[in-house]
């Protein structure tokens, strides 16, 4: 009998503990819940202010001959951590012109919150250049945020030429889990509940339609990533095909499960990624065609643009600012609660209004 009770308690305990930590006790709305892709953007709600000072451009957008690229950073890093020893100085060699969002909580908080700086930055960027915007990102820069800003606000779709995801989470990530997010919620901002596979976020991010067909989509993920998982056949980061589509796995293109290493900053340092994402900013218009790229790259130590030592610094760095930048100032107990403009009329919650 005793035996029996201290069961019970124990399943009890562990029951009430899922339901304090949130997540696992939140249910999904059915995909019937969300609004239609084509229903115009809502109006921002992070003052004017704040979106423009997060946006630092380092070009003259009304002189740039080309297309401008908009940096967007992965979870818990700044586009200092996630850029400046990669694509940065790449950039600045090769005269691209570019603009990166710095996001507040260092990208830990609401993603919903992140798209808003996104759209922002896509107008602003396009306004000034008379031209579309090419975004290349890492991590939920490459992926939910972006994608999170193209799904609710249609207006800027005509304003980006394409989307150059690294090794993003774009059907979330179950490594989050292994963290304690559904447990004691140990390491977990915002941002990482919604970038699980089973959050409401990642359920209304995906709502009737992952793409749309006036952009272009170039998605480059290890198949072994230590983060976004699982991946193996690409199903955390892989998008649907399409003509606009192109799904590189960086051992296909590099020869091998071994040709790249298990890692989710090595995915965003590798000269191969660095090569492909060049290649596809050179050919506006199309998604990324590794055809057209030296696999060569694949055996590189270090880029034209930065040394060998100084890659295997910052990828080091990455993962101990991520870090200092996460634990434990931003954890929450569950993922933020979806904004009102995500539903239907008769779908929205008790509070929703208009």
């Amino acid at each position: 009998m005793r035996r029996r009770t201290a069961h019970r308690f124990m399943i009890a305990g562990a029951a009430a503990i899922a339901l304090l930590c949130g997540g696992v006790a939140n249910a999904v709305p059915p995909p019937s819940a969300f609004a239609p892709a084509s229903r115009p953007g809502p109006a921002l709600s992070v003052p004017q202010r704040d979106l423009d000072n997060a946006l630092s451009c380092e070009t003259n957008l009304a002189t740039a001959n080309r297309e401008p690229v908009l940096l967007l950073p992965g979870t818990s890093t700044t586009p200092e951590t996630s850029f400046g020893w990669n694509f940065i100085p790449a950039f600045d060699a090769l005269g691209v012109p570019y603009c990166a969002l710095t996001l507040p909580s260092d990208n830990n908080g609401d993603v919903q919150v992140n798209g808003e700086y996104v759209v922002n930055a896509v107008r602003t960027m396009h306004a000034r250049s008379g031209q579309q915007v090419q975004i290349v990102g890492w991590s939920q820069g490459g992926g939910p945020m972006p994608r999170w800003a193209l799904r609710w606000w249609p207006d800027i779709r005509p304003m980006v030429d394409g989307v150059i995801g690294i090794d993003p989470p774009n059907t979330g990530s179950a490594v989050g889990s292994l963290f304690g997010c559904e447990i004691v919620a140990l390491v977990c901002p915002p941002a990482a509940w919604q970038q699980m596979p089973q959050s409401n976020f990642t359920a209304a991010l995906n709502s009737d339609t992952m793409t749309f067909p006036e952009v272009n989509y170039t998605v480059i993920y290890n198949r072994l990533s230590n983060i976004v998982q699982p991946n193996l056949d690409g199903h955390a980061s892989a998008l649907p095909p399409g003509p606009n589509v192109t799904n590189i796995a960086l051992q296909d293109f590099c020869g091998g499960m071994a040709s790249i290493l298990p890692d989710h900053a090595v995915a965003l340092g590798s000269p191969a990624t660095l090569a492909l994402v060049l290649d596809t900013l050179a050919h506006p218009g199309t998604p990324g065609d590794p055809a057209r790229v030296n696999p060569a790259t694949c055996g590189q130590l270090g880029t034209p643009f930065v040394s060998a030592q100084t890659q295997i610094q910052a990828i080091g760095h990455i993962y101990a600012d991520a870090f200092t930048r996460t634990v434990p100032r931003d954890n929450v107990p569950a993922e933020p609660p979806l904004r009102c403009y995500v539903y239907t009329a008769a779908a929205r919650p008790v509070g929703c209004a208009g």
